[in-house]
């Protein structure tokens, strides 16, 4: 397995030039930084444009409660900004693959969209989608988020070095938990305990949902779970859950007591993954312009930045163009790590 440490190593190296000049380069609205989130609302772009008209539906394909939903929940206190409601829905399931896939084939008239993760790439590279990579078209990438190993509360072990001393001294008794069978919390998963060197001293196994994942962390259960720091903020506050480590550059300002894995000896690089809007398809120009636009205005503003990082992400907001890019590379780029772990 340590072959796909060094192919994860190589595609997330491939995958920063890539996305090199590409952060924070809205859509059209250079001058949103700041604004104010309760400010009237705009008009659309050009004159002939109706829309929107009716509320817009969001496709999320994690459960409420995890980290997926409540990032895709940040956009819906900017109705004002938007110009109508953002109608959050909830299609769990394969990944988010599920929710992918009907979005895809969905009127492309706007009135659709796809909140989704990395993720999406993976299971078009796994084969669990029904629909061709072009068939969805990025709009805007909103934020970044940071992956976590979390245990319960009073586990036996708090540290990289007291894992790895557990697991060696119990093979097969830590049990952790991702949401969907190769999901982007899979990967981040099966390359930090790769890393440690204990990946085939451990049993990984597949939830629908980081929620139901901690649930049964908390039924003691399971031992751990995959999951991003949007997820576990009340729980570590409330003592039940902690932190082995955090898959960043650098310390998490709402973590700032929990060292990075590369900071407790780990030679692994650190790696984000990106939380963004998809559209179907042949849907008008002028349309994607004008969300490209709005979500410009909305994640470049000092209040979401804010929100995002109560939540335990890092506003970083890339346009259309851009991020259609990443989006399209991802899935090439992705293919051999799938591979290694015979996932395609």
């Amino acid at each position: 397995m340590k072959r796909f440490c060094a192919l994860v190593l190589s595609v997330w190296m491939m995958l920063s030039v890539a996305a090199c000049g590409a952060q924070n380069t809205p859509g059209s609205n250079p001058s949103a930084a700041g604004s104010d989130p309760n400010a009237s609302v705009s008009s659309p772009p050009t004159a002939d444009l109706k829309y929107p008209e009716s509320n817009i539906d969001m496709l999320v394909g994690y459960k409420a409660g995890g980290g997926t939903y409540l990032s895709a929940q940040l956009l819906t206190n900017y109705n004002n900004i938007f110009g109508t409601a953002i109608n959050l829905v909830e299609r769990a399931g394969s990944g988010g693959a599920i929710a992918a896939d009907y979005v895809a084939n969905a009127a492309p008239d706007g009135y659709t969209t796809l909140f989704c993760t990395a993720s999406l790439p993976i299971s078009i590279v796994m084969g669990d989608v029904e629909f061709a990579p072009e068939d969805l078209v990025a709009v805007g990438q909103c934020t970044e988020v940071c992956a976590v190993i979390a245990v319960a509360a009073d586990a036996p072990y708090s540290t990289v070095d007291e894992l790895i001393a557990y697991c060696n001294e119990n093979p097969g008794e830590f049990v952790w938990a991702y949401p969907g069978t190769g999901s982007s919390l899979h990967i981040m998963g099966t390359y930090v305990l790769d890393g440690m060197g204990i990946l085939d001293k451990t049993t990984g196994i597949p939830y629908d949902s980081t929620s139901e994942a901690i649930a049964a962390i908390l039924g003691g259960h399971i031992s751990a779970c995959s999951m991003y720091t949007t997820s576990i903020g009340d729980y570590v506050e409330a003592g039940k859950l902690k932190i082995i480590g955090i898959l960043s550059e650098e310390r998490d300002a709402n973590f700032d007591y929990i060292p990075t894995y590369k900071e407790q000896g780990l030679d692994i690089t650190p790696i984000t993954v990106w939380r963004g809007v998809f559209a179907p398809a042949g849907t008008p120009e002028a349309i994607l312009n004008y969300l490209d636009e709005k979500l410009a205005e909305i994640c470049t503003s000092d209040d979401f930045a804010a929100r995002a990082k109560e939540l335990g992400e890092t506003a970083s907001y890339i346009g259309r163009a851009e991020f259609n890019e990443k989006y399209k590379a991802e899935i090439e780029l992705y293919r051999p790590i799938l591979e290694s772990l015979g996932l395609a």
